[in-house]
Order: structure tokens, then sequence, then C-alpha cells
């Protein structure tokens, strides 16, 4: 007979398998359940920030429309609240009575608004949006100034800072525009002085025609303002294009060595090799010699680019022989006949003359140095003494520089006797 063993409780534990599991699912609910809380205590703190923020920015408002149009209190900021630096920005800007943004187009305005923006941001705030209040105030003593500020070519320059005469200031837009509203009734001026900008007249600082402000309009000021160039002239050899020597220098007319740099709006005196600038970016002529009346060169600086240039002089040499400085006791003159073939010929009045030197010696040969054209070198001739004598006074030699030019004889033998010869038949001619 089989014995019957009595029932219990089993005591088998958890298997591997089992423990397993349950680790795993434990570990899979515990981030989310941490996720859960961490988005749930961020969405709170958001939300109390946004109620503050929200609290910051409507009394910065009421602040605003107690103060009015013409006294607006800018914000304190940053203001801390429970810990938490709130940064409080405040933006204004005119607005037309439709609400559009008054610009250097606006034509007329039924009194002047301003639209005032608050706006209130905090540190963490991640993708929450600032949060933003606006309020409109209407000034019927005030009006606006739309300052449009345009370069050479008149495309609108954008960045520069516009000061009007009550000492506001605004940058130009993407449009050369820059708004000032509202502004008590009044005359103003605006002034723009950038470094490295010109006006017209060749001056950084340039002021525009006074504007009279009212409250029923944008009393509107024109200015032009552009990068300022710099420009330098030189004397070169015309066959090489390399600067002239220090005694080629010395050569060349004393009256050339000084120039003015014209334009249409402006002129500036500059020495030989010295940059002039500022100057606005446009054509330019280089004129010297007597009064100014000889073009030596043109250069055109509308490009802006680059915005130091220089302009080469070609001259060429001449060589006065000794024939021509026997008996000589004075200067020697150039005297402009006209333009030479070929590019690089300066142009002066015909007849304009220049002085290159003097001459004390009996005998040598005298050297100048011009710029390419047709001159006659004049070369005086006392053998009586230092008293001119009609007649005898004065030799001409013509001679005719090019840019293939490498020196010129401009007398012999031949040429100084047949001279002498003319000028005794010439007795009442002491010129040339």
């Amino acid at each position: 007979m089989r014995r019957l063993r009595a029932a219990r409780p089993s005591e088998a534990g958890f298997t591997i398998l089992e423990v397993v599991i349950a680790l795993t699912i434990f570990a899979t609910m515990v981030p989310a359940t941490l996720s859960v809380v961490a988005s749930t205590t961020t969405a709170t703190t958001q939300n109390r920030s946004r109620v503050v923020a929200a609290s910051l920015a409507s009394s910065q408002i009421e602040a605003v429309r107690s103060a009015g149009a013409s006294a607006i209190p800018s914000p304190v900021s940053p203001r801390t609240v429970g810990n938490v630096p709130y940064t409080v920005s405040q933006t204004v800007s005119a607005v037309t009575s439709g609400g559009s943004t008054v610009t250097c187009l606006t034509s007329s305005l039924t009194g002047v608004l301003k639209l005032v923006t608050v706006q209130v941001t905090w540190p963490g705030m991640g993708s929450t949006r600032p949060v933003r209040s606006d309020t409109l105030l209407r000034s019927s003593d005030s009006g606006a100034v739309a300052v449009t500020v345009t370069g050479a070519s008149g495309q609108p320059v954008p960045g520069l800072p516009v000061q009007l005469s009550n000492g506001a200031s605004v940058a130009t837009d993407g449009s050369g525009c820059a708004v000032f509203s509202p502004v008590p009734l009044g005359t103003y001026t605006a002034t723009l002085n950038s470094s490295g900008y010109t006006g017209q007249a060749n001056t950084q600082a340039v002021t525009s025609s006074a504007v009279t402000v009212s409250s029923t309009g944008v009393s509107k000021a024109s200015m032009v303002y552009d990068v300022a160039m710099s420009l330098s002239y030189r004397f070169v050899t015309a066959n090489s294009g390399s600067t002239v020597s220090a005694a080629q220098l010395a050569e060349v007319p004393d009256s050339l060595k000084t120039a003015t740099i014209a334009s249409t709006y402006a002129t500036t005196t500059q020495a030989l090799d010295t940059a002039v600038t500022p100057l606005f970016p446009t054509t330019y002529s280089v004129k010297a010699g007597p009064g100014a009346s000889c073009t030596l060169a043109s250069q055109d600086l509308s490009s802006r680019t680059p915005t130091q240039q220089t302009v080469n002089v070609p001259t060429a040499d001449v060589q006065v022989s000794n024939f021509a400085t026997l008996l000589a006791i004075g200067g020697i003159r150039a005297i402009y006949q006209g333009p030479a073939t070929g590019s690089g010929a300066i142009s002066c009045p015909v007849g304009t003359s220049v002085d290159v030197g003097t001459v004390f010696g009996l005998f040598g040969d005298h050297k100048v140095t011009l710029p390419l054209g047709a001159w006659k070198i004049q070369v005086p001739w006392n053998a009586f003494g230092s008293v001119p004598i009609p007649g005898l006074t004065v030799y001409c030699y013509p001679v005719t520089l090019t840019s293939s030019s490498t020196g010129t004889t401009v007398i012999n033998f031949l040429t100084w006797l047949s001279t002498i010869l003319l000028n005794l038949l010439n007795w009442a001619d002491g010129g040339c």
C-alpha cells in the first residue's frame, strides 16, 4: 500500500528569466516616468516664467502709456524675480494712422502714431516664445523726419548712423532710410559723419538742408554719401612707365608739380606723389600749370574699387645742346603747341608757357623733362649783357614728345645758326 505525501506550499523561487524580465520592465519604465516628471516640472517652471514675463511687459506698457509719446521711458533691465533674471527690451517705430510703418516713401500722416513694442525673455526658455506687448501713442505736437542716403550711382547706403540736430541718432536701413518720429515741431538738419565715407564736397561730415517738422506730414531730407576714395599723381617715363628719376624730376616745370583734383562737385589741391582723401567716387581731372589750365590726366573713381588709385603722367626728356645756350643768360621756357598723337598726352590752351629752368653758363647741355605733347622750347640769348634786345633775345625750337620718345635734342649747329639769321630778319619779334 502506497503512502500519500502530504501537500505543502511550493518552495521554488523566481527563475533567472523572470528576474531579467522584471529588471527590463523596471529599467524601461523608470526613465519614462522621470521624463514625464521632468517635463511636467519644466512646463510648470515655464508657465510660471511666462506669467512673470507677462506681468513685466504689462507693467512697462502701462509706464509708457502714462508718460506719453513725447517722453517714453526706457525699461529697467534685467529684472530679477525669484532668482530668474528677465530681459526687458523695447523698440519704438513710427506708423501711419493706417498702422503701416513710416518710411522714406510715406507721403503724409494724419497725426503721428508711435508703436511701442515691449519684449521679455529669460534664461532657459528654449523653444518658448518671448512675451510681447504693444501699444500705440498719438502725438499731436510732433511730426516725423525721414532721411534718405544714397551713393554716387544712386544706390541706397545702409548701416550708416544719421544724427538729427536734436541729438537723436538712427542708422539707415536696407533702403538707405532713417526715420525719426515723433519729433517735436521745429526745424532740423541731419548730419552724416562716418569714417571711410565722404560727401560730394569731399568732406567726411555732411549736413543736410534744414527741414521743418509739422504734425501732419513727413519732412524729408536727401543726402548723398559714399565710400571715400584717394588719388595721387606722379610723373613716369613715357617709354617704360617707370617713375622718373630725381634728376629728371628736377627738370620738370615747378608749376606742374602741384595740381588740383577737380570734379563736378569740388576741387582739391594736391602735391606731387601725395594722396588726397577723402574723394567722392566720381570722375576727376588732374589739372596743373599756370592757373591750373593744363589737364594732365583724367581718372574715373566711380567704380569704388580700389579705393586708392594713382594717375601716371608720362613724360620725355628734351636736351638743349650747348649751341643753344651759348652766351645765354636767363630762363628756358616751354610753350605748349597742341596734343601729340598717342596716349598720355596732356591738354593745355595753345600758347600756355611753363618755366623750365634758368641758364647761367656759357656752355653746357641742359635737360628739360615735359609731359607728352607738341612744344616749343624757348631759350634766351643776351649777347650784349643781361638787357634783352628785341630779335636777339630768344631762340624757339619745336619738339613733339610722344609715348615712344626716349630723348630729343632740340638744337644742333645748323639749327642754331638758322635761328640766329631768322631772328635778325625778324628784329621786332622777341618771342616764339
